[in-house]
């Protein structure tokens, strides 16, 4: 919500042009005019809190992504597998594995046809 004003070059008030809202006649070809916005009190406040809760927003995606960054270099160096027994592949690390001992019989249970 606001109010629309024109103005010419030395940006004073330019009468009678504006007849309609948003609508002005009588504008000289090769002339420069001003469109003067009066922007609504009540507009004004809400446009700045949703501005302000944008800023917040935005300030806490960054610092979630900072701690996800943070996390994933803590993981570095970690292992992240999981048993590939259950999958039909022999596990290759006990420390991942569900049934170590048995990770063979386990893996032919789920599709592993053995050595070739």
């Amino acid at each position: 919500k606001c109010k629309l004003h024109m103005a010419d070059q030395e940006r004073s008030a330019v009468a009678n042009i504006a007849e309609d809202p948003g609508v002005f006649k009588g504008l000289e070809t090769g002339k420069t005019y001003w469109v003067l916005v009066e922007e609504d009190d009540e507009e004004a406040r809400l446009s700045e809190e949703r501005q302000k809760k944008f800023v917040e927003r935005m300030n806490r995606d960054k610092e979630e992504d900072s701690k996800s960054a943070a996390a994933k270099d803590r993981l570095k160096g970690e292992r992240l597998e999981s048993c590939s027994c259950i999958e039909g592949n022999p596990c290759a690390d006990q420390y991942c594995c569900k049934d170590w001992k048995n990770r063979f019989e386990v893996a032919k249970k789920n599709g592993w046809k053995g050595f070739s």
